[in-house]
């Protein structure tokens, strides 16, 4: 026994915790409501206690301080002591759960939960980690429908160093096992494949399942070149352009149609109708920004490309994405040699053909997988002025199509975007401006963990879901214990254990 229980309400109870027994923050405990039904609690905070008064407390504390004299021990563990607030998560009986409506009685005596008390957790879905009461890590795996979670979008936040990467590489390495889901992965820190270190090229379908696109020629890449004439003035509507370059670009489109590109950097002329609408000084600014873009010289009147943008070959390059998306794959993007507007232009041309491609084959009743786009830093897209990543996280449910948005600072996302994503997961998080824009956004009430997500450790998150009862605090195994574990699995399976 853990303490009794003394007070409080549906919402917070308070529980006088026993002398000799630790007590964590974030721990689940249970509290026997009668013999069929017991009510799951978590510790949400920790506090001091004492029959006496808190000057008296201050004189005798004083007096030891001051003089050196020992504290009288004598009953001490009935006048001080510490009390534990806990809020109530579920009632649990024999065969369903439901959400607490009770209170238990005085005194109540509360317990460490034990695994049998979460048989309603684990099951089918994809594994996030383990069940965690404060920092013991229970023999559970914290599991959700892997569909229902990526069509309705996720959000893995937390401060650098928490662990967000390890996880979304535990989620990736369990995705290459599936036929029914695929994944985009815009990779700014090429951190998913394995070119430095374990990855994903590791995993026995990588193969079958899994491409990796880079500027550079790494073993197993394939050459991330992407033709000029695949470019439209919409394509770059994720870069800061003036009205007056965005009316030069659209005349450029319309004139010269997949040359526009080539005809704007090598000076060809508009009509004459719509020459004159242009300044000389318009027209310089958009060629110098456009070439700086895509990394382009004009010399001798010739086009010279120096990255990815090229005026010879690549043309394929983006519908084969596509096309291995729509046959669900796992496809990785490596951006870590290219800079920060180039990636996010190459972005948001590759999701524009993946949505169009989505809704055209839904249009012509043809099956296709899940979509899942995963996209560090999100709030570089995620605003309030329309793109396609901001229409994907309000309107891509309904196609099949979600956003997996990876950031540290998730306050600089619209508050209407966050609230469409309807699973967070919450790793440790210091900023308390962070800490209130996840809370204020769950899909479970999680006001009262704001302290618990402040002092998580390494690899200590919550996730708050549509899909699960109740906020699931977890352990994430290391990327070297998930393959372990992944690779033990299929040991008995092929065994028949």
């Amino acid at each position: 026994m853990l303490g009794r229980i003394i007070s409080g309400n549906t919402g917070l109870l308070i529980a006088r915790k026993h002398s000799r027994e630790r007590v964590e923050l974030g721990e689940l405990v249970v509290a026997p409501l009668n013999n069929e039904s017991k009510l799951l609690l978590q510790v949400v905070d920790i506090g001091y206690s004492s029959q006496l008064d808190k000057k008296l407390l201050e004189f005798i504390a004083g007096i030891s301080v001051e003089h050196g004299e020992s504290i009288d021990e004598f009953g001490k563990e009935l006048r001080y002591y510490e009390l534990l607030s806990l809020t109530p998560l579920l009632e649990i009986r024999d065969s369903n759960v439901s959400a607490p409506r009770v209170l238990p009685s005085i005194f109540t005596p509360i317990y460490r939960v034990d695994s049998k008390d979460l048989w309603f957790l684990g099951g089918k879905g994809i594994s996030l980690g383990f069940i965690r009461s404060g920092s013991n890590v229970l023999d559970i795996e914290a599991k959700l429908p892997v569909e229902k979670m990526l069509s309705h979008h996720v959000l893995i936040t937390g401060t650098t160093g928490r662990g967000k990467s390890v996880l979304m590489k535990n989620l990736l390495w369990q995705l290459l096992d599936l036929d029914n889901v695929s994944c985009l992965v815009i990779d700014p820190h090429n951190e998913y494949y394995g070119i430095n270190g374990k990855g994903l090229r590791l995993h026995r379908n990588a193969s079958d399942s899994l491409l990796y696109y880079s500027p550079v020629n790494y073993p197993g890449a394939i050459s991330l070149i992407v033709n000029i004439s695949l470019l439209r003035p919409e394509h770059l509507s994720i870069i800061d352009f003036s009205d007056a370059q965005w009316q030069l670009m659209n005349a450029y489109y319309k004139n010269y149609r997949d040359k526009w590109i080539e005809a704007l950097l090598l000076g060809e002329e508009l009509p004459e109708s719509l020459k004159k609408s242009f300044n000389e000084a318009t027209i310089n600014v958009t060629r110098r920004k456009i070439s700086l873009l895509l990394d382009i010289e004009i010399k001798n009147n010739s086009i010279i490309p120096r990255g990815i943008f090229t005026t010879n070959g690549g043309e394929s390059t983006i519908k084969s994405i596509t096309n291995a998306l729509m046959n669900g794959k796992i496809v990785i993007i490596d951006t870590s040699t290219i800079k920060s507007e180039l990636e996010l232009l190459i972005s948001n041309m590759i999701t524009r053909e993946v949505y169009r491609e989505k809704l055209s084959r839904i249009h012509k009743q043809e099956q296709s997988p899940i979509i899942s786009i995963v996209l560090e830093e999100a709030p570089r897209v995620l605003k309030n002025n329309e793109n396609i990543f901001s229409t994907i996280t309000r309107e891509g449910r309904k196609f099949g199509i979600g956003l997996i948005a990876i950031t540290q600072m998730p306050s600089l996302i619209p508050r209407e975007l966050l609230a469409n994503m309807n699973t967070k997961i919450i790793l440790g998080t210091e900023l308390s401006s962070e800490r209130e824009a996840v809370i204020n956004s769950a899909s479970q009430d999680i006001k009262y963990l704001d302290r618990t997500i402040a002092s998580m450790n390494k690899g200590e998150a919550i996730v708050t879901s549509t899909f699960s009862s109740i906020a699931l605090p977890i352990k994430i195994p290391f990327f070297d214990e998930e393959i372990a574990l992944k690779e033990e699995k299929e040991k008995k399976k092929y065994i028949g254990l």
